[in-house]
């Protein structure tokens, strides 16, 4: 079958000669090394990522997407998977644990610093409940990745691969949530990290040896690449089950959601709702909205959101209010939430 099978890829597909394989895996290994260029870049990139998630800046948020060097070595763990070569495996492995320590810890500390002045933002909340759609974005990006790295005339596709990839910005909201004692982001944070890292392995995994990258077929190295990819299958296993939880429970929410967002801004002209937490008991339900408003919240509005959320739940639900004053004339944040 995996005769036939290199027989039909080198037909249909153009495969990577020699020399450009040669080339290519040059490439991979030097930029799967960790080195102190590898480290300075993850301790900027996170440090953008972090200020830019505690600004609420998509933008700056993006360029730190950019900046990080994770991707690479997600990159070669997939091509020394598809190869068999243990060595260069462990490299790859070496750097993403330490890249991933050394990212979290910058993320604390941004957080421990900003705790007393800022809040939770919308863009940490975001990315404190990944779904499906989530594990979707994570293969495609791999497969991307690793398609345009192969073909150098492809390689401007690379940023924008980088933007849909989001490696480090996860790792600084689970380090900025653990600081903010917010364990429930910081969760589903590290959830969308592990998701992202999987996923790339196995997407860049496939797509190289659909190109043609193949390894010596050694019984060793066959044992445990399998042993590998076995491991990798079954964590992506376990991961779609939190992440169809997550997308089944945004689904039923979202009427909830627009209800509550909808009696927010009618009672506060401006305001709106940036956050929606639930913390589910046997006999009652506890609501977290987190609110952007000018005005000071009216001392009812709590009440006649525990009314609707009671209504929805059918059990006594209690709301907490987070409020966040914005300043008059300033257009308020997008509502990324109310709507899920």
């Amino acid at each position: 079958l995996r005769n036939r099978l290199d027989r039909w890829l080198r037909y249909r597909v153009p495969q990577l000669d020699r020399d450009q394989r040669v080339q290519f895996f040059e490439r991979l290994q030097i930029g799967s090394r960790l080195s102190l260029d590898f480290l300075v870049l993850i301790a900027l990139s996170t440090a953008i990522a972090a200020f830019g998630l505690l600004q609420n800046s998509t933008a700056v948020v993006i360029g730190a997407m950019l900046v990080a060097p994770l991707m690479t070595p997600l990159l070669g763990a997939g091509m020394a998977l598809v190869q068999g070569n243990l060595p260069m495996i462990r490299s790859c492995f070496y750097s993403i644990v330490i890249g991933f320590l050394l990212a979290i810890t910058i993320g604390t500390l941004t957080g421990i610093a900003a705790y007393p002045i800022i809040g939770m933002t919308s863009e940490l909340t975001t990315r404190g409940g990944p779904t499906l759609l989530d594990f979707g974005v994570a293969l495609m990006s791999g497969i991307a990745a690793s398609y345009c790295l192969a073909r150098p005339g492809l390689s401007s596709a690379l940023a924008g691969v980088a933007i849909a990839a989001a490696l480090v910005p996860p790792i600084a909201t689970t380090g900025i949530a653990l600081s903010f004692q917010r364990s429930d982001i910081a969760a589903g944070a590290a959830l969308l990290f592990g998701t992202n890292v999987v996923t790339i392995i196995l997407g860049a995994a496939l797509t190289f040896f659909v190109i043609g990258i193949r390894g010596a077929r050694k019984e060793k190295a066959s044992r445990w690449v399998r042993g590998v990819t076995f491991a990798l299958l079954l964590a992506v296993i376990a991961m779609t089950i939190p992440l169809s939880r997550a997308m089944f429970s945004k689904v039923i929410r979202r009427p909830l959601s627009r209800a509550l967002a909808q009696a927010v801004e009618t009672e506060h002209s401006g305001a709106q709702v940036t956050e929606i937490s639930i913390s589910k008991n046997p006999d009652s339900n506890e609501l977290t909205i987190g609110v952007e408003t000018p005005e000071a919240l009216s001392s009812g509005l709590a009440n006649t959101l525990s009314a609707i959320a009671t209504e929805h739940f059918d059990q006594p639900t209690t709301v907490r209010l987070k409020e966040q004053r914005i300043r008059l004339g300033k257009p308020p944040t997008p509502n990324k939430n109310a709507n899920e």
